[in-house]
């Protein structure tokens, strides 16, 4: 990203150490990317400065979250997940028929994560397992129905690409201005999402003040939150998507590590289950993956999902930071008013942090493992 009036790009993690634990009181976030998204993640969190609605947001979001509410979650999660392996089972794994003779139906991996995602999402807040949940998209001049992951996923590559015109790149007057056709259409899409989105969470207040007699009401009740702030059903289903996706393509890419997990599942996890239980019930995953026996048994799967990110960043850059004082970072004085953008892609692959930084190794998140150490042979 550029900015008219310039920005600051860091690539080493000893000025990210500084910027985030010694000196993260001098900085708070740009309105650079606010102004740009706008449109779509509004007055979010995400984007917004710490000021002291961003805090009352914040301490209601994490209170909606407390410990009985977050396995209530994971449950919801796990059989969302459940019923769609099952689905993959039955469509994909069977033989069947396709142009080139008998074969297996092609599944498309992004798509299908995604969905599985919105699924899990929809049921997690909303209670809705069973709907067939399509929306209309405008693309480039036609109209399409597409499941909502889908949705999402077009919307929102989209909706980033706005901040590369060349308009914006010199002008910040342009920020939230449609400049063209596609970005109108774009905009036409977000509102038909938005629109759904509040229905939905209308339709869920209401069965609440059914249920109990009154609803939640106020400015910070979660449902109104979610509503405002739209950060938490766009970019946050996106990136897990990427993440899962990004996951599954290392494994297959690397037979070695997809073996290795497999085994470690099939000698450590799954034993926890008495002989002949029936892995397609939730209730068998609900006692399996939240039993604090199983919580630590699959720690190179666990590598495995930290080296995805390391190599392939669900997201490569920071959002836009501004310095709110004249402040000295290391042997460097940083101007009040600054911009500063962290490049966690170069940071991930930098050759005097990671021994073969290109290379997908998990063991190097084992502190048993040489690939634990620098290049330098340290911590």
């Amino acid at each position: 990203m550029r900015d008219p009036r310039g920005i600051i790009v860091v690539t080493d993690p000893t000025y990210v150490d500084e910027l985030y634990i010694g000196k993260n009181k001098f900085f708070d976030k740009a309105d650079k990317d606010k102004d740009t998204y706008y449109q779509w993640f509004g007055d979010s969190i995400f984007l917004s400065r710490s000021d002291q609605h961003w805090h009352q947001s914040r301490k209601h979001l994490s209170a909606a979250f407390y410990k009985d509410k977050m396995n209530l979650l994971l449950r919801t999660i796990m059989s969302v997940t459940n019923d769609r392996v099952q689905q993959w089972r039955s469509t994909f794994a069977q033989p069947s028929q396709v142009q080139d003779g008998p074969g297996h139906a092609e599944m498309s991996l992004t798509k299908e994560i995604s969905d599985m995602l919105v699924d899990s999402m929809l049921g997690s807040v909303f209670g809705m397992r069973s709907v067939n949940h399509t929306l209309t998209l405008g693309y480039y001049g036609e109209m399409f129905d597409v499941t909502l992951g889908r949705y999402m996923k077009i919307i929102g590559g989209r909706f980033f690409s706005r901040i590369y015109h060349p308009l914006r790149q010199l002008f910040d007057m342009f920020d939230r201005w449609n400049l063209n056709a596609d970005e109108k259409e774009n905009w036409d899409n977000l509102e038909r999402l938005r629109a759904f989105v509040k229905k939905m969470i209308n339709d869920r207040k209401e069965l609440l003040q059914g249920g109990n007699g009154q609803a939640a009401q106020g400015k910070f009740d979660f449902l109104t939150q979610l509503l405002d702030d739209s950060f938490f059903i766009g970019a946050a289903t996106q990136t897990s998507s990427v993440l899962f996706t990004n996951v599954l393509y290392f494994l297959l890419k690397n037979p070695e590590a997809k073996e290795k997990c497999l085994n470690e599942i099939k000698t450590k996890l799954l034993p926890h289950l008495p002989p002949g239980t029936d892995l397609t019930k939730d209730t068998t995953w609900h006692q399996l993956m939240l039993s604090e026996e199983t919580v630590d048994s699959c720690p190179y799967l666990l590598q495995c999902i930290y080296e995805t990110l390391r190599i392939d960043s669900s997201a490569t850059v920071s959002t836009a930071l501004k310095v709110t004082e004249t402040v000295e970072i290391k042997d460097k004085m940083i101007r009040s008013d600054s911009k500063i953008l962290i490049n966690m892609q170069r940071l991930h692959l930098n050759p005097q942090q990671w021994q073969e930084p290109h290379r997908f190794i998990p063991d190097r998140f084992n502190p048993e493992s040489p690939y634990y150490l620098t290049p330098a042979v340290q911590r």
